[in-house]
C-alpha cells in the first residue's frame, strides 16, 4: 500500500520552483511508494485572484496534476456529508471521499439544469450588431422559454466561443452540452462532457487566464468563507479580554459547540442525530478535526495571548479537514504544531524540506 500524501496548497507554488525536491517527489510517484492527492480547498487556492497572475496559477495546476494526476478528495459538502450519515452505518472510510477520476468538485446535476441558455443566446448575437427588435425577433425563432428550438439554432452553435466565455468548457464539451438543451444527446452524455472539462483542472486555468472575470466562485470558496469567519470570531476574542481565565471558559463549551454543530448539519442534511461527544470523532473525524484546529487557534488569541487570528486561519482548517484521511499531512509549522496533537495517527510534516525525510521514516514502518 502506497503512502497517501497531502501538501499545503503554497506547496504547489513553492515545487514551480525547486525542480531538485519536484524531481525527488516525482520519483517517489513513480516508485509506487507514494501517491499524493488534491483536493477542492486546493484547486480553489490555485486559482488567481488578479488577472495579471493567472500564469502562476496555470503552473500551480500543472504541478497538482503531475504529482496527484486526478487522485483528489471529493468536494468539502460532501466529506461532511458523508461523516453525518455515518452515524446511520459504519464510520466512514478513505475509499469513500476519494476519488481517481478528479471529482474534485460538489455534484454537477443542478448545475446542468441551471446554464441559461437565454444567456448563452445572448452571447451568440452580442457581435451581430442587432437592434432591439431584430435581436427580440431572433431570440423567438431560436427559443422557447428557457430551451432551444432544434430550428434555428445555428447562431448559438456558430457563437461556441461566446459561449464558452460564459462557463469553463472545451469546445467539444460545450457543443455536447448545447445538443442536450436542443433534445439532440442524452443528460448522460452532457454531464460527461461537462465533468471533462471540469476534472481538467489545468485547463480550467488557463480558462480563466482570458475569461478572469467569471472565476470568482472558485476562490471564493475559500476566501470570502474565510473572511466571515473571522469576523465572526473577531467580537468573541474582544470579549475575551474582560474574562477571567478565558482560556478554561472556552474550553468548556467547545464540545457543546461542537456537538450543537453536528446536529445542525444533520438536520441540513434531513437527518435526527444527536450523537454521544465519544462518538464523534469516530463518525466525523474531518470535521472534528477542523473544529478542533480552529478552536485551538482561537485559544492562542484570547484574553492576553499576543497572537492575532487571521483570514488565512480558517482556510488552514478546511485544509485540515483532509488531515485524518492521509498518512502524511503538510502545513506550516504554526498549524502542524496543533494538529500533531489533533491528529496523531497522521506524520503532521511542518516543513515541505522535510517530507522526503517524513516519507522515508514512515515507509521503514510500513
Amino acid at each position: 500500500m502506497s503512502i497517501l500524501v497531502y501538501l499545503d496548497s503554497q506547496d504547489y507554488s513553492n515545487l514551480t520552483k525547486d525542480s531538485e525536491l519536484l524531481e525527488e517527489l516525482i520519483a517517489f510517484k513513480k516508485s509506487g511508494k507514494v501517491s499524493f492527492i488534491s483536493s477542492s480547498a486546493i484547486v480553489s487556492e490555485c486559482a488567481p485572484i488578479t488577472p495579471s497572475i493567472t500564469y502562476l496559477a496555470v503552473k500551480r495546476s500543472e504541478i497538482i496534476e503531475l504529482l496527484c494526476g486526478r487522485k483528489t478528495f471529493v468536494s468539502i459538502d460532501r466529506i461532511i456529508e458523508n461523516e453525518i450519515s455515518s452515524f446511520q452505518r459504519s464510520a466512514p472510510t478513505r475509499n469513500q471521499i476519494i476519488s481517481n477520476n478528479g471529482d474534485w468538485f460538489p455534484s454537477i446535476g443542478p448545475l446542468i439544469d441551471a446554464i441559461d441558455m437565454r444567456k448563452l443566446f445572448h452571447y451568440a448575437l452580442s457581435d451581430k450588431h442587432l437592434n432591439r427588435v431584430q435581436r427580440r425577433k431572433a431570440e423567438s425563432m431560436a427559443l422557447r422559454g428557457s430551451s432551444l428550438r432544434q430550428r434555428n439554432s445555428n447562431e448559438l452553435m456558430a457563437g461556441i466561443d461566446n459561449i464558452i466565455s460564459a462557463y469553463p468548457m472545451k469546445p467539444h464539451n460545450a457543443r455536447t452540452l448545447i445538443s442536450f438543451h436542443m433534445g439532440k444527446t442524452s443528460r448522460a452524455q452532457a454531464v460527461s462532457a461537462l465533468l471533462e472539462s471540469l476534472r481538467d483542472v489545468s485547463f480550467m486555468m488557463r480558462w480563466f487566464q482570458d475569461h478572469h472575470e467569471n472565476l470568482t466562485f472558485v476562490p471564493n470558496f475559500i476566501r470570502s468563507t474565510s473572511h466571515r469567519t473571522l469576523e465572526r470570531f473577531a467580537s468573541t476574542i474582544d470579549a475575551s479580554k474582560f474574562v477571567k481565565n478565558p482560556v478554561q471558559a472556552w474550553r468548556k463549551i467547545t464540545n457543546e459547540v461542537l456537538q450543537e454543530n453536528i446536529e445542525r448539519l444533520a438536520a441540513n442534511f434531513g437527518d435526527q442525530v444527536k450523537p454521544c461527544i465519544e462518538d464523534i470523532p469516530t463518525h466525523c473525524p474531518g470535521i472534528t478535526t477542523m473544529f478542533r484546529l480552529l478552536t485551538t487557534i482561537i485559544e492562542d488569541s484570547l484574553g492576553s495571548n499576543t497572537r492575532k487570528i487571521e483570514q488565512s486561519d480558517f482556510a488552514d482548517a478546511l485544509h485540515a479537514l483532509h488531515a485524518p484521511y492521509v498518512d502524511i499531512f503538510r502545513t506550516d509549522n504554526y498549524m502542524a504544531s496543533k494538529l500533531i496533537e489533533i491528529v496523531p495517527e497522521t506524520t503532521i510534516c511542518g516543513k515541505l524540506r522535510n517530507l522526503p525525510s517524513a516519507i522515508h521514516q514512515l515507509s521503514a514502518h510500513i
